[in-house]
């Protein structure tokens, strides 16, 4: 059994979300959130290898990207969605090696899949210069209520605290496909002086959540 805490990032991908700060390209979609985990598995050895199947599950619900992140008097061109994503259930196949004493580097291959729900879509967009600033909000009906479903990779490195504790330091990435029959077009932009800003979202229909997460865990062995 393993138990652990994870920082993951992540990133939808939606058509036709872009958005612009003084001419700049603005990258779009994204949030971070930290979450704990906890896994179940079985495990054989085979000289300095060792193979395992591992079921995994992260609960609760974490918002997406509810609220607000642009703010008055900073340049800013954001969309997103708001809604929540988890629980997150895995399972995978998974094999380490041992490269020091009490040491091994391992690699998993597997299934996912979280239940994401939405209820709207989110623009925002502020300019600013010495002398004025504008910061402008809107949003668009967006719903989506599915268990997505994808694949992910996990490597990491593992250390052995006694005979049957460990510890290790993993990283993970992880793709879902989200389905939904919903529509979103919204265009909004603010000028301050010469500071602009310009955001615009045109999306239907299924998208995907990529996401990477840091990890760090501990195992019991029975």
């Amino acid at each position: 059994m393993a138990i652990g805490l994870g920082l993951s990032h992540h990133r939808l991908s939606l058509s036709h979300a872009q958005g612009f700060a003084n001419g700049m390209a603005q990258r779009q979609g994204g949030w971070s959130r930290d979450a704990g985990f906890l896994a179940l598995g079985y495990a054989r050895l085979s000289g300095p290898l060792r193979f395992a199947a591992e079921i995994e599950m992260e609960p609760g619900a974490r918002p997406m990207a509810s609220g607000g992140s642009c703010r008055l008097g900073a340049l800013c061109a954001r969309t997103n969605l708001i809604g929540t994503l988890g629980p997150v259930y895995r399972l995978r196949a998974q094999m380490a090696h041992a490269i020091a004493p009490g040491v091994a580097v391992s690699v998993g291959l597997g299934l996912s899949a979280a239940e994401v729900k939405g209820t709207r879509a989110l623009v925002e967009v502020a300019s600013a210069n010495d002398n004025a600033a504008a910061l402008l909000r809107a949003s668009s009906p967006f719903m989506v209520d599915d268990l997505a479903r994808g694949g992910h990779i996990v490597v990491g490195i593992n250390q052995a605290l006694s005979a049957r504790v460990t510890w290790g330091l993993s990283l993970l990435f992880e793709r879902v496909h989200v389905t939904t029959d919903s529509a979103v077009a919204i265009t909004a932009a603010t000028m301050s002086g010469s500071s602009r800003a310009f955001v615009q979202l045109d999306h239907r229909g299924n998208f995907r959540i990529d996401s990477r997460s840091l990890r760090l865990a501990l195992t019991w062995r029975f």
